[in-house]
């Protein structure tokens, strides 16, 4: 059900309720001179209402959304090498800086290769310098010459690839994080892109939550956010992310909000309630039983102006809680009618009573 139709029947129930009653304000008995609903003053018929002084207030827009927080690094990684799993250093769960090494496979043919591929280069280096001796004592061409380079060059290359391929049996941190589920152990044999481990990096947290088109026209990167979880904890993050484009399924556009966890408190998954403020404006804190509505439908508040005249003012509702709501569109300072509102219409005359609101 729209808002606008659920304010509409509340305001209906309220004045069937208060016509029942049948009276505007109840009558006092110690005060017999104001116990008349009507009364003549100056010629003129005037119905007693009563009215709250209210007085605007700084009121803060906030959007609330739910949100998930998740690691800003999560990375899988997999062997670059095949072979067996020879040593395990880091476990799951320990953190690890950047470098560190984790698991190691079985180098040995690896090893035996980078010793022969530096053996050629250095074979090569020596045919290379013969050759260049030679032709400079008229016993050699400079075909031989460029032959002998291009070998030493093809030599090189073989022992830099072989330094790269032992270089991959060590699998090493790739950022400082936490290491996740391990899916090999000591014996294991891997192959090439097989997973062996995560990595995820807690610090900072990112927070990931999805707004609607009209509130994504609100939100600004670097704008504040505040991130309550379950467990009660509220604190401060920054907007980091804001997606350019609508989910096509959900028509929502993600935000990503991001947070300091030194120390890995919080941990990823874990369920938020995000309100981004977006501005602050002057609004009134009223009951909703005070809305009334004009004849062309609009829904407003009747006020008693300085001369005590009643005024139909249109307000915008900018939030709806149990038992109260905040609405825009009204001076700083109004006398809002509270009771008989129903029955009385623009520019009468009226008896205001104050009472707290």
């Amino acid at each position: 059900m729209k808002k606008s139709y659920f304010i509409a029947i509340l305001i209906l129930v309220v004045s069937v309720i208060w016509i029942g009653s049948g009276v505007i304000i109840p009558n006092d008995p110690e005060n017999p001179q104001e116990n008349d609903a009507l009364v003549e003053q100056e010629g003129e018929t005037r119905a007693k209402v009563r009215v709250i002084d209210s007085v605007a207030q700084n009121y803060k827009r906030v959007i609330k959304v739910n949100g998930r927080s998740r690691a800003s690094k999560n990375v899988t990684l997999r062997a670059e090498a095949s072979g067996q799993v020879l040593e395990i250093i880091a476990n799951e769960g320990d953190p690890i800086e950047k470098g560190a090494e984790i698991i190691k496979i079985d180098i040995r043919e690896r090893k035996e290769r980078v010793r022969e591929a530096s053996e050629l280069v250095k074979q090569k280096q020596i045919e290379f310098n013969a050759a260049q001796k030679l032709i400079k004592q008229g016993y050699s061409s400079n075909v031989r010459v460029a032959q002998t380079r291009s070998e030493l060059e093809s030599a090189r290359a073989a022992f830099t690839r072989a330094e790269i391929d032992l270089e991959k049996t060590t699998i090493i941190a790739p950022f400082d994080g936490v290491l996740g589920v391990r899916h090999v152990d000591i014996g294991d044999y891997v192959s090439v892109s097989d997973p062996i481990t995560s990595i995820v990096d807690l610090d900072p947290l990112e927070v990931t939550a999805f707004v609607n088109e009209k509130e994504v026209l609100q939100i600004k990167k670097g704008n504040m956010a505040q991130l309550k979880f379950l467990n009660g904890e509220a604190v401060m993050g920054e907007i980091t992310f804001i997606s350019p484009a609508a989910d096509e399924e959900s028509r929502t556009f993600q935000v990503d909000v991001s947070l300091d966890n030194a120390g890995n408190k919080r941990l990823a998954g874990l369920t938020a309630e995000v309100s981004i403020e977006v501005g602050a404006e002057k609004a009134h804190k009223i009951s909703p039983a005070i809305l009334t509505l004009n004849d062309a439908g609009d829904v407003g508040v009747k006020l008693v102006t300085i001369e005590n005249k009643i005024q139909f003012t249109p307000v915008k509702i900018l939030a709806d809680a149990p038992g109260h709501m905040w609405i825009s569109g009204l001076p700083d300072a109004a006398k809002i009618v509270s009771a008989g509102q129903d029955f009385v219409i623009d520019g009468q005359l009226v008896d205001a009573v104050s009472v707290e609101p």
